[in-house]
């Protein structure tokens, strides 16, 4: 006889070659018939009930124990979601555990009816204590007798009910569409571990215990809700994920527990027939006992309540829900073999010794008889590691779905949502397979139940964490394959909390390394400079904190950003600092910022000194390198420099240090200017850059300082009225008031400029070429190169191509904010904040065709939230300063809260980090 197995899956039973043939047209007539589904997003939702009779015998205790009543009915619950024919089916049962033998049987039987793959099926438990034991080769229950028989007949008929869910949800499925949101509830679990004044981790240690100190891990609070509804509105079903263990009803009745109220509750609100599944969180150390409270906390009544609250938490999170953009299906599953306890043999001898008189109530001390049931189990598996699998689904870019066996430690769960790449990330228990207690390494050493009862081995959840955080990130950068700029970055603030992103200088000097400043507003730190070599992919940090560079290590007065440009003369570099501190107390203290060089050959610093007293640079400086004078352009942040002043420009002499003021261009007003162009006759062209302050008789206009008089001159009005890419002119009379250059970079020659005017400089979608030689007055000097749509800072020219970061959406990029937005909670946004790299060549000849080099992604599949900064070689290496996703809090920045001025500042650490990175555009 000839046998395959033909899902490829090793632990799913062997079908006689006589029943494939059968089995392959049950599979090629389900996928045709569910073709007509393709093009959109489609959903199906059923129910089973898998209520074992009286007398079967009942999970969750050393002891044997029969059920002598049903008080409401256990189900398997299945969601099936298909997209463009990918389908995956997510099935939540009313069941202690899901053993890998179970697991592979609903998955056979589902598979051979639906053409669902294996891996696409996705089998938890809701982990209640009041269902039938589910049989297994490690199984402790060695039952006989007529329990033993009911039993039996009940495990023969359990993966048929189970795959029978799957297969009516197939055979329902329906054009849909998906929300989700979050909840959160603090009220109904509790950490069971606790710190004991003895010394000791309790476990479970009792109400009002007086011994107790503290619980000695977290809960997880959060309520996820993914909700499904048909195309016209009807609701189909309500995925609830929140971390609970079920143990709350107890006694002798069938019951699904909490979620049984929770079920009702729902689908009293939204209809009989909308399915409610319930999926466990990690809950290996979370349950329902408050310790503080001596009220009695068990039976049917304690279940509803709960249920009650926690269903209150679902529906108030309806009201938040946001849509699921699904244009892509993805499913991984994997088994990861964990590392197993040991234990001696005369462990071993007694262990036999106390599981032989397993039945009885007082076989053993209760521990005791959890580590010889562990210590027997681990034994019989003769060295083998114990076979976990881990299964990812992503719906579309933001949504993934994690499933892990056993019961994981609720830190193990909190750390994958945290450092996932999706924003939305749900993570089950129980799932596909049964592995007892999964807890965190630190546990181990704590010791008690969930360590003691632990088939693995400590670190074994770390494994775990770690490849599902590797699945995601891997699946992160396959969803986006094809449209991705991958970038490699270096996370800033695994150096320093404090620098927490803004606009700062970034250069690619004539040494081929990039040279990159990091900023802060810290009152106890300055700037950092840094450099990163492209052929060894090596980054160094040149100085963490430029307030000692500058000599001010001894005054509260920070120098806590590079908010300028770095520009480069005879292989020095040159930039300035500014102050960090925006409060009345900082810029009290603040004397005033420098301008620096750094010597590339010898990696020495010069610092020119303080250019005006109290004010800062905000924030252009550039060089006239034939005639070695450095430009810069001061401003007053104190409201009496402000009444009593300006900005002013000034210059410096490279050789001998000299300052020089050589105009003042605003009076009785700060302000900025960002860029300056020296031309080739050692003219400097600036402008006042509006996005922050609003000048009188400015309407666009441009100064010069020229050399030949050392006068400043003004072109009132010059500045090009903008234009949409499309050709429609702006007519908004802000903007065209606040007509700037958002970025200017002089050609090779320095005779003529480019130049943008984007969405802070009079919202003009336009590349320009400045070519002061011809006539300004009549707009001849301003001559349109390329429609690029809306730019900000984050431009730089690279060789012939001008490289620049957009929102995905030109609409999103003409009205939204990266830097505003920056700290809003991800899911919270209320639009597209995919940033891609994009390009134009600056070749007057070329055809001037924006290349989309693709959204943003890291190594670790973190997307930018935002670029403060760009710069370029001509070998199309690409190099950034932003703010990120981050995967964990060691990347996270320390934000100073501005509103709690003049009461004490507080930091805290925020959902995004400074990062460095480099994107290779064309690479070989």
């Amino acid at each position: 006889m000839i046998y395959f197995n033909i899902f490829g899956i090793p632990e799913f039973k062997w079908i006689k070659h006589n029943e494939l043939m059968k089995t392959a047209w049950i599979i090629l007539f389900s996928l045709f018939s569910n073709m007509v589904f393709a093009a959109g997003l489609n959903i199906g939702v059923a129910a089973v009930r898998i209520t074992p009779p009286p007398g079967t015998p009942m999970a969750g205790y050393y002891y044997v124990r029969g059920a002598e009543g049903v008080h409401d009915d256990l189900y398997a619950k299945t969601l099936v979601i298909e997209k463009e024919g990918t389908r995956v089916a997510i099935v939540s049962c009313d069941l202690i555990e899901i053993s890998a033998e179970l697991a592979a049987d609903i998955r056979l039987l589902a598979a051979a009816s639906t053409g669902i793959p294996a891996g696409h099926i996705m089998i938890s438990a809701t982990h209640s204590h009041t269902g039938p034991v589910i049989l297994s080769p490690a199984n402790m229950y060695a039952t006989d007798g007529s329990m033993g028989d009911l039993l039996e007949g009940y495990m023969k008929t359990l993966p048929g009910l189970v795959a029978e869910s799957i297969i009516r949800a197939n055979d329902g499925i329906q054009p849909a569409k998906l929300s989700f949101g979050r909840g959160h509830e603090e009220t109904i679990s509790f950490n069971r571990r606790f710190f004991m004044t003895d010394g000791t981790v309790g476990w479970n240690p009792g109400k009002l215990n007086p011994m107790i100190i503290k619980p000695a891990g977290p809960i997880d609070p959060e309520v996820a809700v993914l909700y499904a509804e048909s195309a016209e509105g009807k609701p189909l079903s309500t995925y609830v994920n929140f971390a609970l263990h079920l143990d709350i009803t107890g006694g002798l009745e069938i019951s699904a527990d909490m979620p049984y109220t929770l079920s009702e509750i729902l689908g009293g609100l939204k209809g009989e027939d909308m399915v409610t599944l319930f999926g466990q969180g990690c809950c290996g150390n979370i349950n329902h006992i408050n310790v503080k409270s001596g009220e009695p906390q068990k039976g049917h009544a304690e279940a509803e309540r709960i249920g009650t609250v926690l269903a209150g938490e679902v529906i108030k999170t309806f009201t938040r829900l946001k849509p699921l953009d699904v244009d892509v299906i993805r499913a991984r599953s994997e088994i990861v073999g964990l590392p197993m306890a040991e234990f001696s043999e005369d462990e071993l001898e007694r262990a036999r010794e106390i599981t032989q008189k397993f039945g009885e109530r007082d076989a053993a001390p209760f521990m005791e008889m959890v580590n010889a049931f562990k210590i027997v189990e681990v034994h019989g598996r003769k060295g083998k590691p114990i076979d976990a699998e881990v299964q990812v689904f992503t719906l579309g870019d933001d949504f993934a779905i994690v499933s892990l066996p056993g019961e994981v430690f609720v830190e193990l769960g909190m750390y994958i949502k945290e450092r996932s790449p999706y924003p939305s990330t749900m993570v089950l228990e129980l799932s596909n397979g049964s592995v007892d207690y999964i807890p965190d390494r630190k546990a181990y050493v704590e010791g008690n139940y969930e360590a003691v009862s632990a088939r693995c081995a400590p670190g074994s959840g770390e494994l775990l964490v770690e490849r599902v955080l590797e699945i995601l990130n891997e699946m992160k950068k396959n969803d986006h394959e094809g449209k991705i700029c991958d970038v490699t970055s270096f996370s800033m603030n695994k150096i320093c909390k404090e620098w927490d992103g803004q606009w700062e200088g970034i250069t690619v000097a004539s040494d081929g390394n990039c040279y990159f400043g990091t900023s802060t507003h810290s009152r106890g730190h300055g700037a950092g400079f840094h450099m990163y070599n492209p052929e060894t992919k090596e980054y160094t940090m040149l100085a963490e904190d430029m307030t000692l560079v500058c000599g001010e290590g001894d005054t509260e007065s920070q120098q806590g950003k590079i908010h300028s440009p770095i520009v480069e003369c005879d292989g020095w570099l040159y930039f300035t600092t500014h102050l960090s501190n925006y409060w009345p107390e900082g810029i009290e203290l603040y004397t005033g910022a420098h301008v620096i060089g750094y010597e590339l050959a010898t990696g020495n610093f010069r610092d020119f000194g303080i250019v005006k007293p109290g004010y800062s640079i905000y924030s252009a400086i550039n060089v006239d390198p034939e005639r070695k004078i450095l430009y810069v352009f001061v401003a007053p942040f104190h409201d009496e420099l402000i009444r009593n002043g300006g900005c002013y420009l000034y210059s410096i002499d490279i050789t001998s240090g000299e300052k020089k003021e050589l105009g003042q261009i605003t009076k009785g007003q700060t302000g900025a200017c960002f860029w300056f162009y020296v031309d080739n006759e050692g003219n400097c062209w600036f402008n006042l850059w509006k996005y922050h302050h609003q000048y009188e008789n400015d309407p666009g206009n441009l100064y010069c300082y020229r050399f030949d008089t050392g006068k400043i001159v003004t072109y009132e009005d010059v500045l090009p009225k903008g234009e949409l890419i499309d050709g429609t002119p702006v007519t908004d009379k802000k903007k065209l008031q606040s007509r700037a250059w958002t970025w200017a970079q002089a050609l090779p020659g320095r005779e003529k400029c480019l130049f943008t005017m984007g969405s802070s400089g009079g919202g003009d979608e336009r590349l320009w070429i400045f070519d002061p030689s011809k006539n300004i007055h009549k707009g001849k000097a301003f001559q349109p190169l390329a429609y690029i749509g809306s730019t900000f800072l984050e431009t730089a020219l690279g060789g012939d191509r001008l490289y620049f970061v957009q929102y995905e959406s030109l609409e999103d990029q003409r009205t939204q904010s990266a830097e505003s937005n920056r700290e809003n909670d991800p899911d919270e946004v209320g639009y597209n904040e995919n940033l891609h790299l994009r390009s134009v060549s600056t070749a007057p000849d070329g055809d001037h065709i924006i290349s989309d080099h693709g959204k943003i992604v890291d190594q670790d599949g973190r997307a930018a939230r935002m670029i403060n900064s760009l710069a370029a070689d001509d070998r199309g290496r690409v190099y950034m300063m932003g703010s990120w996703y981050i995967k964990s809090f060691k990347e996270a920045s320390l934000q100073i809260l501005f509103y709690d001025y003049p009461g004490e500042r507080i930091y805290e650490l925020v959902k995004r980090g400074e990062f460095f990175a480099v994107a290779e555009t064309e690479k070989k």
